[in-house]
């Protein structure tokens, strides 16, 4: 049905757009440090939805007034290998230099700035940045942006801070070194309203291939200029630019234009009057026109024909019947005609599809559509006529008025004549006669702009302000309201709240205003129901109980504590709520008088529970602390319960204080510090007085510009010297107190300061400035030496970070395009290079070579230093360049041990004689150890490690290189075909069926792009080809070189095994040494025989498989005979009994769990480890270990 065509659902991408921007942090980002807004890193976004995001955030922003809008929100397209930006709208004072510099690593090729009245030339010098890539660029309304900002310029700052506000005369300074040099592919740029000291000439002199020109309300000296794109200029628009003769000279040659624009804001400004002559010229030398607009001009002569004439026939578009004689010349109709606020409209022969005037309800519309954007002053008066159409006729094409003045409405929010003409217009467009062909989608965007248009209250309606009120409540009185007239009608009560003093908000209290917004409340908790309208109540009664007592004192009297506990139990989950409802308690415990009826000790035991919410950030913990600060300050004698005891909630309150970030941005809005600062000059309550200071450096720090002088205007600086000067204040208050005096001086420019002083201030105040914060910037501002302090400063507490920011920006440039070629070969939809196979052997050669080289350099380092904490130890020192400290070798450790304890027990005694021989050995094999370790590093580990860190590092920077180098060929390739297959297409088929200008100017230059892009692509594959052969040679010499490698490891390997043999060499030689040097010893010492039969033996290696090693010789023949030895040693066979020292837990099947202190038997079989032997009790027979045995005679 043709009624419900405005009802059609918003598409999948809409609402997932709008949805991912309404819930960021739940999407697509986390918080980051600073609560800055950071992009996930497994977040890729092309370019279709990189655009899309920012452009809806955009409308977000001046539409939706529920939408919050992220300070640091273009941070998230900063880095272009995960997001990509190519056509971007900005509108409205909300944009920022940082904003623009956010971005200024894309490649955009559109750029749309309108109105962008806060971008000073900073912005201008972050435009250079995509002058290799920029197409489009508008820069209409942007005024300001040709100014310097006053004093010395800023460095770019990344980081989301609260810029200054600055007065007109801030920006006096004229930008003169900017110009368009280097923006070669710049074809599209609009300069309306640039300002008059701006030499628009020398300004374009640079770009040679401009195909659309906008110098509107732009003053030129002379026109002559515009003859340098007199073959490809297609596009001219000089709105409300004097017509002269020049000016018709020049426009004549430019035989290309097919639009051009020459209107005017109003009949009464022209100083130069059209003529029948001109308009004649006009149509005659521009034979490729297809749009013209002359608006707002006076015909000097009458140029249409004659009525009777023109009265014959049917009203026709053809140009041989047109009712104005110079129109007559037309070789085709055009497809826009620009007739408004002339007498041409009203003729009956008009050769144009569309046509703006006033002589219907076509004209009026059309004239909306063309003029909404940038020239909301026509667009003003066409929606006036429209709303008399509505009003006294009857509107033929009512889903196009009503969409084309919702449009207007939130093009131009902040217009009040817009709003109040566009809201007029929608009220007869919507009454009850329309009703019937009404969408609901169309019905609630109505309700939506009205609403965004009210929220900013012009100063008319104070004077109706209780009037106002009493009919909003009067709505919400009714039991069961509508749901959508109860959420605007709360909305709008909150709103009006918030915009009058203390006098309206007592006054409006009196009416019921209090009372009205608890029964809302307790009619949504017996439902059960947390929406907008729960949240919006308790935020107009936070809105109009701040510093209002009698306000508070109805609160109170209509059980709004009640009703406060009963929703923080029902909705445990709803951070703004529970924001909203602290906020409004904070004002209740401003109030001394009110105070005891919260000193109770259930409410005190929910306070100080919130003390430890992370709902909404600080906001819940920052309010609940502020209440019970208040409470505080009244002292201890007021403290009449038991519990919960004062002292504890104090120490509550210091702990949660303490676990705030001083960075945090706030969601709050002071117009006094008068509450805060009465908790200052006190000793009753030094946590109070903290809780205050915090509050106070929180905002002068984080919000320097708006609330420092604040501070001094109700002389808070006063007030934190007196916190220095009391003894109860605590030493974290101080100094934050003595830095926080500082902040307001500094930024106060009635104050001035010498350099040494500002030093002194940066020097004592560094550990609490935080990093990024405005104040900083100021002191950059300031002076020179100052900026330098501040950079060794940071540079202290950061260090230092050394990159090369160009070839880093280079780089990201083209990585997400490579990413989504990657993306596409390996999905089989793109074409993709292959290598040659000798080259492909190569590289698979090269890759099994340094996979088996790191396993045999890790197994190796295992092999000569079994201990990990070592090994780290040493690839720690290796990292830093240090030399590692001596360290000895277990072997060393067990001889100095030995050679201790001989010292001890007598080195003349058997035993210590024997400890010094055997001590001095495992000396020698220490050492010999030693020199193994390192002649195996320096011959073996070395030589591997040199590969891996310095030729596998160069092969696969070039095999990176190589696959860059692969990927940007096939990118051009496809570039290429896509390039001609759209010339191929444009060629064929034109299309000029869209009707407004803009598009013309598209369709002007569209056939010249194309052909342009065609060249250039055809040219970058010609250098991406050349670039890809000459890496592939470079790398298949790199991977040839393979096999020198090998041979090199060799040789390698040959010493280590040569190192390896002599090391055991030694080891058998120094051992041979010792059984010879404790054989000699024994012989010498006779051990009485007794000793050695009556004592049972623990069992050792020795024992167990036939010839004993050197090593346990050695432990065996300290402590007994060789005689002993020989005649206890157990058979290879024979079966032993023996006694379990210790309990003992099978591991597997195989093995036999043991009791301490019980018999078993005992025996070994051959091959088998020595430090096991296979015990048998009774049935049972497993494996048991050696050490936990003691053999039996």
């Amino acid at each position: 049905m043709a009624a419900e065509a405005g009802d059609n659902p918003e598409s999948l991408m809409a609402l997932t757009t709008v949805f991912c921007l309404k819930n960021l942090r739940k999407t697509m980002c986390y918080q980051g440090f600073r609560d800055k807004l950071c992009l996930r890193s497994d977040i890729f976004l092309p370019s279709e939805i990189c655009d899309k995001l920012v452009n809806t955030y955009m409308e977000l922003v001046h539409t939706d007034s529920n939408f919050e809008p992220e300070e640091s929100f273009l941070q998230l397209f900063s880095d272009p290998r995960s997001t990509r930006l190519t056509r971007v709208q900005l509108r409205e004072d909300f944009v920022r230099d940082r904003d623009l510099e956010a971005i200024r690593k894309q490649d955009l090729i559109e750029l749309h700035l309108t109105y962008c009245n806060s971008l000073s030339s900073r912005s201008l010098k972050t435009l250079t940045c995509f002058r290799e890539t920029l197409v489009s660029l508008c820069l209409f309304g942007c005024r300001r942006i040709f100014y310097r900002k006053g004093g010395a310029p800023l460095a770019c700052n990344e980081d989301s801070e609260e810029e200054e506000e600055e007065s007109p005369a801030a920006r006096q300074a004229l930008e003169t070194d900017f110009n368009f040099q280097g923006f070669n592919r710049l074809r599209l740029l609009n300069l309306g309203g640039l300002p008059d000291e701006v030499d628009a000439e020398m300004l374009l002199k640079p770009l040679k291939s401009l195909t659309s020109l906008d110098l509107s309300n732009v003053q030129l000296p002379g026109t002559a200029f515009l003859t340098q794109w007199k073959d490809r200029l297609a596009s001219l628009v000089l709105y409300n630019v004097d017509l002269s003769e020049e000016l018709v000279s020049t426009v004549v040659e430019l035989v290309n234009l097919r639009h051009f624009d020459i209107s005017r804001e109003s009949r009464r400004t022209a100083k130069f009057k059209m003529t029948r002559k001109i308009l004649t010229a006009f149509v005659q030398r521009l034979v490729n026109l297809v749009s013209l607009d002359i608006s707002g001009q006076i015909m000097l002569d009458n140029c249409t024909v004659p009525h009777f004439e023109k009265a014959m026939g049917r009203p026709s578009t053809e140009p041989c019947k047109s009712s104005i004689y110079p129109l007559q010349e037309l070789k085709r109709p055009l497809q826009f005609l620009g007739l408004y606020d002339t007498t041409l409209c009203n003729v009956t022969h008009i050769p144009a599809y569309k046509v703006t005037g006033s002589k219907n309800e076509d004209q009026v519309l059309n004239a909306i559509e063309a003029y909404t954007e940038f020239r909301p002053e026509l667009a003003h008066r066409a929606i006036n006529q429209l709303f008399d159409i509505a009003r006294i006729q009857h509107c033929g094409q009512l889903l196009r008025a009503l969409q084309l003045v919702i449009a207007a409405l939130k093009c131009h929010k902040y217009d009040k004549s817009i709003q109040v003409t566009g809201s007029a217009a929608l009220f007869y467009l919507t009454n009850t006669d329309y009703r019937s062909d009404q969408s609901v989608r169309l019905r609630r965007e109505v309700i939506q702009v009205v609403l965004n248009g009210m929220e900013h209250i012009p100063e008319e309606l104070e004077f109706q302000y209780s009037r106002v009120n009493q009919l909003l409540l009067k709505i919400l009185e009714p039991a069961r309201q509508d749901e959508s007239i109860q959420r605007i009608a709360v909305h709008l009560c909150n709103a009006l709240v918030c915009q009058v003093d203390n006098h309206h908000k007592e006054a409006v209290g009196k009416m019921g205003f209090v009372k009205t917004m608890l029964n809302l409340i307790q009619k949504k908790l017996q439902d059960r129901t947390c929406d907008q309208v729960m949240e919006f109540s308790w935020s107009a009664l936070w809105n109009i109980t701040d510093e209002t007592p009698d306000n508070c004192q109805m609160f109170l009297n209509c059980r709004g504590m009640s009703l406060f506990l009963e929703c923080l139990q029902e909705f445990t989950d709803k951070q703004e709520l529970h924001r909203n409802m602290l906020g409004l308690l904070g004002n209740v415990a401003e109030v001394k008088a009110l105070r005891p009826q919260l000193l109770t000790p259930q409410f005190i035991t929910v306070f100080s529970n919130l003390l430890d919410s992370k709902a909404d950030g600080i906001e819940v913990s920052y309010n609940a602390c502020g209440v019970l600060s208040h409470i505080m300050f009244d002292g201890p004698d007021v403290w009449s319960m038991e519990e919960p005891r004062r002292d504890t909630v104090m120490d509550k309150m210091w702990d949660a204080i303490q676990s705030w970030d001083v960075t945090s941005r706030r969601n709050i809005n002071y117009r006094s510090f008068e509450p805060i600062l009465r908790l200052l000059p006190q000793s009753i309550a030094p946590v109070s007085q903290h809780w205050a200071t915090w509050a106070l450096f929180n905002l002068v720090s984080v919000y320097p510009s708006k609330y420092c002088p604040l501070l001094i205007k109700e002389g808070g600086v006063s007030l934190l010297e007196t916190v220095l000067e009391l003894d109860s204040s605590q030493p974290e208050t101080k100094d934050m107190a003595r830095a926080e005096g500082r902040f307001p001086s500094v930024r106060e420019e009635d104050y001035s300061f010498s350099p040494l002083l500002l030093h002194h201030l940066i020097i004592s105040s560094s550990h609490l400035i935080p990093r990024g914060s405005p104040l900083l910037s100021s002191l950059l501002r300031r002076d020179t030496n100052t900026s330098l302090l501040v950079c060794v400063l940071g540079s202290a507490r950061l260090g230092t970070m050394d990159f090369n920011v160009k070839r880093l920006a280079s780089d990201a440039g083209v990585f997400f395009t490579r990413a989504m070629q990657f993306t596409e070969e390996k999905l089989g939809q793109a074409e993709k290079t292959e290598l040659d196979q000798h080259l492909e052997n190569l590289i698979a050669r090269a890759d099994g070579t340094k996979n088996w080289t790191e396993k045999i350099l890790r197994q190796t380092e295992v092999l000569l230093q079994p201990n990990p904490s070592a090994r780290i130890e040493e690839f720690i020192y290796d990292k830093l360049d240090k030399k590692l400290p001596s360290r000895a070798t277990n072997a060393e450790l067990l001889g100095q041990y030995m050679v201790d304890a001989a010292a001890e027990f007598g080195p003349e005694t058997p035993y210590g004689c024997t400890l010094v021989t055997v001590g001095e050995y495992q000396r020698k094999l220490g050492g010999a150890e030693r020199e193994f370790l390192q002649t195996s590093a320096a011959s073996f580990l070395t030589p591997l490690r040199n590969f891996l860190e310095g030729d596998w590092r160069t092969i696969s920077k070039e095999r990176r290189l190589l696959e860059n180098r692969r990927l940007d060929l096939d990118i051009c390739k496809a570039r290429v075909k896509k390039a001609k297959q759209a010339e191929a297409k444009a060629a064929a088929a034109p299309d000029f069926q869209e009707t407004r200008p803009r598009n013309y100017v598209l369709s002007a230059s569209a056939s010249a792009l194309l052909s342009e892009e065609v060249d250039k692509a055809e040219l970058e594959l010609r250098v991406a080809q050349t670039e890809f052969d000459r890496q592939a040679e470079v790398t298949r010499l790199l991977l040839e070189g393979i096999g020198s490698t090998h041979l090199n490891h060799l040789r390698c390997l040959q010493d280590f095994s040569e190192a390896q043999a002599t090391f055991y060499a030694q080891c058998h030689h120094y051992t041979q040494d010792l059984q010879r040097e404790l054989h000699r010893c024994s012989n010498a010492v006779a051990p009485p025989h007794s000793s050695a039969a009556a004592a049972p033996q623990p069992v050792s290696s020795a024992f167990l498989s036939g010839p004993s090693s050197p090593g346990a010789a050695v432990s065996s023949l300290s402590s007994q005979t060789a005689g002993a030895l020989t005649q206890t040693q157990l058979a290879v066979t024979g079966t032993r009994k023996a006694k379990v020292l210790y309990d003992y837990d099978a591991h597997d099947d195989s093995e036999l769990s043991l009791l301490a202190d019980e018999l078993i038997s005992v025996y070994t079989v051959p091959g088998m480890d020595p430090d096991w032997l296979i015990g048998e009790r009774g049935n049972e027979k497993g494996k048991v270990p050696v050490t936990y045995l003691e053999l039996l005679s």
